[in-house]
């Protein structure tokens, strides 16, 4: 049976908080809980104009206290997180969709396609329409994501097989309908 903290009947609920782990891990508290629950509002609302206050209030706590902590918690501020978010999400849309840049920069919550691209580019390493266009040309099949941006690890977990491999049979496949 695993030791739950929880469960054992003699730790009392206020010596749970004060209890730090020698694993490394983070303490179970309400106060990571509370942070919890702002990240998820921001995550939710990412398409919405950022609004510290509001993810604040959502934790029940300060905007500056849930800000210090949060950055101190997850190793990015609010505002960094959200804009993690928001280029995967682009990513994900550049990739499946058919929409033009300017349609998935306002779906994820910018207002300026300038901006949008310009940190699109920062953090990818090429804009938008270069990474759509990338991927597409590495694809098999349009709107999916091609074998060689999926990690050979979770690839191999998930397909059953190297992805070179699986990747050589789709080639070969294809070139047998041709």
């Amino acid at each position: 049976m695993q030791n739950d903290i929880y469960s054992d009947p003699g730790i009392m609920p206020a010596q749970i908080e004060d209890m730090r782990p020698a694993s490394g891990m983070m303490k179970p508290n309400t106060q990571f809980r509370k942070l919890c629950n702002g990240r998820d509002f921001i995550a939710a609302n990412f398409s919405n104009s950022f609004d510290l206050a509001a993810a604040a209030k959502h934790s029940n706590l300060s905007p500056y206290h849930f800000s210090r902590n949060f950055k101190k918690t997850f190793d990015e501020s609010p505002s960094a997180f959200l804009i993690r978010l928001r280029i995967e999400k682009a990513k994900d849309m550049l990739i499946k969709e058919n929409g033009s840049v300017l349609e998935i920069c306002e779906r994820v919550g910018y207002t300026s396609l300038g901006s949008f691209s310009s940190l699109f580019h920062q953090r990818v390493g090429l804009s938008p329409l270069q990474y759509r266009r990338k991927l597409w040309n590495l694809s098999s099949e349009p709107f999916r994501y091609p074998l060689q941006a999926i990690p050979s690890c979770y690839a191999f977990r998930l397909l059953g097989a190297p992805v070179n491999a699986q990747y050589r049979r789709n080639i070969k496949a294809t070139e047998s309908i041709e």
